[in-house]
């Protein structure tokens, strides 16, 4: 087994997701560069405890935000957090401008939609897991920062 995948199955393995905040699934991070706006999650309800995600399956996922600065660079960050210690998820490719629908520079004040098929690979153990999906500018600011729970299955 290769470095990446361990260190994913080892993170899946370890985390074991809570309950929604205030009833959502979609929790908003730290986000000064952008205004998030909505959340598209494949067969995943906002009212859900987690999304479910198939293995050898891929999710799409559809971000809508605002940026409020023209960023001409941005990354794609997926990150997990094992036992309070965060862990990359492997995004290729990292840069998002002219990949998953971005086109840069982002134009300041318009609604710019981030869409990205997520593969859950038949390595991934079934289990609950903490997701946390970042989109990062050149001066490493979010854009926009969300975590949502998921469970992968057979």
């Amino acid at each position: 087994m290769n470095l990446p995948v361990f260190l994913l199955s080892v993170f899946l393995l370890v985390l074991l997701t809570g309950p929604t905040v205030n009833g959502k699934l979609v929790t908003l991070c730290d986000s000064p560069h952008g205004t998030f706006q909505s959340v598209s999650i494949l067969n995943c309800k906002n009212t859900d405890r987690f999304c479910v995600f198939k293995k050898n399956t891929n999710v799409s996922i559809e971000v809508n935000f605002v940026p409020n600065y023209a960023a001409t660079s941005v990354q794609t960050k997926i990150i997990g957090d094992v036992a309070g210690v965060p862990i990359p998820f492997p995004v290729n490719p990292k840069e998002a401008c002219g990949n998953y629908g971005l086109n840069c520079p982002l134009t300041t004040g318009d609604k710019t939609q981030f869409k990205m098929e997520l593969p859950i690979k038949a390595a991934y153990p079934a289990i609950a897991v903490g997701v946390t999906i970042k989109l990062v500018d050149e001066s490493s600011a979010n854009l926009v920062c969300l975590k949502f729970n998921a469970k992968i299955t057979e």
